[in-house]
């Protein structure tokens, strides 16, 4: 389990410091992208750029299994996982493979091409389809359900792991 101190105190931007900058410590660079990941409705497209690496603990990610190549840290607008996530907020993801389960009651980011980027619970449904809900019950009616056939039109960027809150 990540600590409050597996994580670097500073930070540096992209353009001083990369992420093969970090591989001769015990800190692993993981790049925090501009693109926010909407708790509403979604928010822009997918097209992440690296603002900086922040350094994270190599020992704390083996901890929990994850390889830094497969981290981002993005932020959180919007407040439909309020109670969760808070605007502001970062969040660490693990991105999507394509062969990772999707945990039920998991929270994950994604993306759909008019929607944008969202990050929702997921819940799985008898009937097969994947529920993404909104933690906030004010959003419980902007629910979206992916049928099986539907599955194409999203894209998952991966499952958030840590929550950094904003003081």
């Amino acid at each position: 389990m990540l600590r409050q101190n597996d994580v670097a105190s500073e930070s540096h931007t992209g353009k001083e410091r990369g992420a093969q900058d970090y591989a001769s410590q015990a800190l692993a660079g993981v790049p925090l992208v501009s693109l926010r990941a909407s708790a509403g409705n979604g928010e822009e497209p997918y097209s992440p750029l690296i603002d900086e690496y922040i350094g994270y603990s190599r020992s704390a990610l083996r901890e929990i299994g994850v390889a830094a190549s497969r981290l981002l840290l993005l932020s959180v607008s919007g407040d439909s996982m309020i109670r969760t996530l808070w605007p502001g907020d970062r969040i660490l993801v693990s991105t999507w493979d394509g062969n990772d389960p999707i945990h039920n009651g998991g929270i994950y980011v994604f993306h759909r091409q008019y929607q944008g980027v969202l990050v929702k619970r997921t819940l799985w449904q008898q009937d097969g389809s994947l529920l993404l809900r909104s933690d906030n019950p004010d959003y419980h009616d902007v629910d979206f359900a992916i049928q099986p056939g539907e599955a194409a039109e999203w894209k998952i960027i991966g499952r958030v792991l840590r929550v950094e809150k904003n003081l």
